[in-house]
């Protein structure tokens, strides 16, 4: 992290490597969450909130897929 006194200024020198590294940090904590819990369904059904499977496709999903769709609206918005 660069210091306080860098943020004083708006650039793109320090905006942007701040907004690459947080979407690296969500994408890894994010992409990793989601390998263990949904595709090696490593916990099982245990402590589920919905038993039920996710649903894949769509067309209540704007990318007519639920984690792209998942994907678009945290790492564009919740990144950000």
């Amino acid at each position: 992290m660069p210091g306080l006194a860098t943020f004083e200024a708006l650039s793109w020198s320090w905006i942007l490597p701040l907004y690459l590294r947080n979407l690296l940090l969500m994408a890894v904590v994010a992409g990793s969450l989601h390998l263990y819990l949904y595709t090696c369904r490593k916990q099982g059904k245990r402590l589920k909130y919905d038993p039920r499977e996710r649903h894949e496709t769509g067309r209540k999903f704007w990318f007519g897929n639920q984690v792209h769709d998942n994907m678009f609206w945290s790492l564009g918005s919740g990144v950000a």
